[in-house]
């Protein structure tokens, strides 16, 4: 069968892949910054939350959304004159509502936020209810960093931090304070946990199933500074810490950043998504998704790298589980620095809590597009938060994609007959053929992927004949597809399997 397609290399930021079901670009002036860093869904609703700045006057307030399923929102930025604040964490309720956490300061000249605002939003954004919290001596301030869950007892548990001198932009040493509420904002219980490492970072906070102990992913506690998880019980004492990081013994998981968990199989094995520098190409980073028990030993992993490209996972969550069949990890990858934004794109892979790759799609962009923030939806799709660096200013742009449209092949479409190809043999082992007698180009350009979407080929080659002859020894058993590239612009695009 003749089959002939165009891949789509670079599409404008709204210009997206067929799965997606809406995206939001949230207007804003070229003097004003909106980033959403955080998201949960609730009943029917998804909410957003993050932090608007006034460049002009620095005023720093915090602006939520609530969307519906269609993609139809409600937004508010929390104005407060001569105040400033941000939310740092969503948490959806059970009834439609959301519980915000904020840092929140009454002076804007100071770079110490002295309270914790913690409030229920209602799907209008109005406050339903709400508290400030009081830092107790020593401290002073609290950082913009939190994460927020619901435990086993319906109470609502955060973890912030919170440091006893004034955060400039030298490093300040910051200590945990965690807390329990009631759903009416009601503060039930408060402690303060010492941390002795010279490193403070939260990546991911969750209650063990079954358990009442509670897992803080991060790099706190031990003066080394290495990622670690630290468990700690229903009072908020120090039960015990493992590390992830330790070379000797996990040479492959060494210095994990960006630690995603979103599903436990059981109380003592979960689910993380995360990056390491440990990479085995021209790229900086990798991301991958993990299996682990609670000892940090890897029972099973899957590796995103790509020896061409670097990657990078989500930065504030990476992973959005719906059930064992259907999990979100979300990545992007860039050429050149951050500070040059190039154009780039993400790609969010669809797996199982078997670690198998059910399906991906990839959105590209011609400005560079920075992910953030990744949950999952009550109809079973995702979320997906994230910055545009254009040319002339920052701008924040909500996705929802749904996952029963994800495929392995992606952003291709029919383009003409103008050329037809066929491969042979098809499974195989050594030498792959390709038929190019009816393209009349004399160069051309031939890609190999796999179903990831890491290339494991790219060259420039001349059609000098009419067969083409790919050796694939060195290829692991699995599926692949090959592209031939025209003219910049036409591709060819065929499967096919090495045994």
């Amino acid at each position: 069968m003749k089959r002939i397609f165009t891949l789509l290399l670079i599409l404008s930021c709204v210009n997206i892949v067929r799965s997606q079901q809406w995206n939001i670009e949230y207007p804003t002036e070229k003097h004003e910054i909106v980033s959403f860093f955080h998201g949960d869904k609730s009943l029917q609703y998804d909410y957003a939350v993050g932090r608007y700045t006034n460049e002009n006057t620095e005023d720093e307030f915090p602006v939520a959304l609530c969307i519906n399923e269609n993609g139809d929102y409600v937004d508010k930025i929390f104005y407060m004159e001569g105040k400033k604040a941000m939310f740092s964490s969503a948490l959806g309720l059970c009834d439609g509502n959301v519980f915000v956490t904020a840092p929140y300061s009454e002076d804007t000249s100071s770079n110490v936020y002295e309270k914790l605002w913690v409030a229920v939003l209602n799907p209008n954004l109005e406050v339903v209810e709400e508290n400030y919290i009081n830092l107790d001596e020593p401290y002073l301030s609290f950082s913009s960093t939190a994460q927020s869950i619901i435990n086993s007892d319906g109470e609502i548990v955060v973890v912030t931090l919170v440091a006893d001198s004034i955060p400039e932009h030298t490093t300040i040493l910051y200590d945990y304070s965690f807390y329990k509420f009631d759903a009416q904002c009601n503060m039930l219980k408060q402690s303060y946990l010492e941390n002795d490492s010279r490193r403070s970072d939260i990546d991911d906070f969750n209650q063990v199933p079954g358990e009442n102990i509670y897992a803080l992913f991060g790099n706190g506690i031990h003066p080394s500074g290495m990622s670690n998880v630290i468990y700690i019980d229903d009072e908020f004492n120090y039960v015990s810490m493992s590390f992830l990081d330790e070379q000797q013994v996990y040479p492959d998981l060494l210095l994990p950043l960006r630690m995603s968990v979103d599903y436990w199989y059981d109380e003592n094995h979960f689910l993380m998504s995360a990056q390491n520098n440990m990479t085995s190409g021209i790229n900086d980073w990798r991301p991958f998704v993990v299996k682990m028990d609670t000892k940090m030993n890897i029972i099973k992993m899957l590796d995103f790298e790509r020896v061409d490209t670097t990657d990078y996972v989500a930065e504030y969550k990476s992973m959005a589980y719906v059930d064992p069949n259907k999990i979100y990890v979300s990545t992007f990858w860039i050429r050149g620095s951050f500070i040059d934004k190039y154009p780039n794109s993400m790609t969010i892979y669809l797996i199982n809590d078997n670690l198998d790759v059910l399906g991906r799609k990839t959105v590209s962009f011609d400005h560079y597009f920075y992910v953030l923030h990744i949950h999952s939806t009550s109809d079973g799709a995702c979320i997906l938060q994230g910055v545009l660096f254009d040319d002339e200013q920052k701008r924040s742009i909500i996705y929802k994609f749904k996952g029963e449209d994800f495929e392995i092949v992606t952003d291709i479409v029919d383009f003409s007959d103008d050329y037809e190809i066929n491969s042979f043999p098809n499974p195989v082992s050594s030498s792959l053929n390709i038929d190019v007698s009816k393209i009349t180009n004399s160069k051309a350009e031939i890609r190999i992927f796999d179903v990831m979407g890491r290339r494991y080929l790219d060259k420039d080659i001349m059609l000098d004949g009419n067969v083409l002859t790919l050796d694939v020894t060195p290829l692991s058993k699995g599926t692949y597809f090959y592209e031939i590239v025209i003219d910049n612009n036409n591709v060819i695009k065929e499967k096919f399997v090495k045994n």
